[in-house]
């Protein structure tokens, strides 16, 4: 299906053809960004179910709340503050930071995959993404994109997923006995309640 001649890309000093040939991105390019995305979104749900779990609260309840943060990075802070609050051991709190780490790196790349704008060089037939971005420093051009480096970047997405998945399961294996010692530990702010006993007791 064509694309429409807004997804062609000319540069002012390049001479346009008087009858120019239809070009489209293809079915194929874009699988492979839904693909990178779709992995993406594996990803942020793991850790927000994560975060459901430590809450020790129903799945949509928590959702109200980490469906309010728009990125990874501020998932991963909440989960690494329940992560502290609870005071998890070392063999959680190490991988749990590499990981945020490692997971930065990615963060830019996908943005861009996701915002920024895809054309075709009408010369060369390449399909590229236009880059426009300032932080700090302007971009403002147009990066050369295969499906190759896409699924490759879906393969990368995967592989943290997976990393991500053992140290899910080592927090919910050790968080039994996190919730156990918050008991008598509380520092929340008491409430005007009609009656006592109506005042629920949150660690």
């Amino acid at each position: 299906m064509a694309q429409g001649r807004d997804k062609i890309l000319f540069y002012v000093d390049e001479v346009i053809p008087e009858k120019q040939e239809e070009l489209d991105i293809s079915d194929s390019h874009y699988a492979a960004v839904a693909k990178a995305n779709d992995a993406w979104a594996d990803l942020e749900f793991e850790i927000d179910r994560t975060i459901w779990r430590l809450l020790r609260t129903s799945q949509p309840l928590g959702a109200c709340v980490t469906s309010q943060l728009i990125s990874v990075f501020p998932k991963l802070d909440a989960l690494r503050a329940l992560v502290e609050y609870l005071n998890f051991g070392d063999n959680v709190k190490k991988p749990l930071k590499s990981f945020h780490g490692k997971i930065s790196k990615l963060v830019s790349r996908r943005n861009r995959m996701i915002h920024d704008k895809r054309m075709i060089k009408y010369w060369s037939k390449e399909v590229v993404r236009f880059s426009v971005s300032a932080k700090s420093e302007l971009q403002f051009a147009p990066q050369v994109e295969t499906e190759d480096e896409l699924l490759k970047f879906c393969d990368t997405i995967l592989g943290h997923v997976d990393e991500f998945e053992i140290i899910k399961r080592q927090i919910y294996e050790d968080a039994p006995g996190q919730h156990a010692k918050l008991i008598g530990r509380s520092h929340s702010i008491r409430e005007d309640w009609d009656h006592p006993t109506d005042r629920p007791d949150f660690p």
